[in-house]
């Protein structure tokens, strides 16, 4: 697997995490039994918090593969 499947799918991951913590913490009263207690309002909201440097980053370098790839065309 190459570096750039690896920020694909990294980023996929990261994304779908931001949007289920991002739910956990609107919707709390419905995330919290859907995940067994385990996902809580203030846990989802620290999650959500601490991913964005993380997304950022991805998302940058994501951005960057695609366009070095596209010049190359």
């Amino acid at each position: 697997m190459n570096w750039k499947k690896i920020v694909h799918w990294t980023l996929l991951a990261v994304i779908i995490v931001y949007i289920v913590t991002g739910l956990g913490i609107t919707e709390y009263r419905t995330v919290e039994p859907l995940t067994f207690g385990m996902l809580t309002k203030p846990l989802a909201f620290q999650i959500h918090y601490d991913l964005i440097i993380p997304f950022v980053l991805l998302l940058a370098l994501h951005v960057a593969l695609t366009l070095k790839d596209r010049k190359k065309r």
